[in-house]
């Protein structure tokens, strides 16, 4: 488990994976049409 970032609870949580990338909830990835892994 990665380190959260408070972005508010509709926002979902922003954490950092095992290799330092950010994972991001799908609505946001959508929004800022990031790839998984990316």
């Amino acid at each position: 488990m990665g380190p959260y970032m408070g972005m508010g609870d509709n926002m979902g949580n922003v954490e950092l994976d095992d290799r330092g990338r950010l994972t991001l909830p799908a609505k946001i990835r959508e929004k800022l049409h990031i790839n998984p892994g990316d």
